[in-house]
């Protein structure tokens, strides 16, 4: 199955709420590989590699974000899924 690969920022009440933990949480239950952190802006940004045929649920799953977050704006940018790494972190902070 052919890869894909994409940076996703959302923006909203994201921080503070659970986000990362829910996106890390759902990452892991579909196989999606890659990592997820907060942004200074109070965005969280995303870098993900999944199956092709998962695009739709993981895009659903992480603009929908966990119970008390509020998603406000989804900005989606694919980008090459040769930097896949073989689990998905919650990373440092961006600056």
């Amino acid at each position: 199955m052919e890869k894909k690969a994409f940076f996703i920022r959302v923006t909203g009440h994201v921080q503070g709420v659970g986000f990362r933990s829910f996106v890390k949480s759902v990452a892991e239950e579909m196989g999606v590989t890659g990592w997820v952190r907060n942004l200074p802006d109070g965005s969280v940004q995303i870098f993900s590699v999944f199956s092709e045929d998962q695009t739709d649920r993981w895009v659903a799953a992480v603009t929908k974000g966990p119970p008390f977050s509020a998603v406000v704006h989804v900005e989606i940018e694919e980008t090459s899924p040769e930097y896949e790494s073989r689990e998905f972190l919650i990373a440092r902070s961006g600056e």
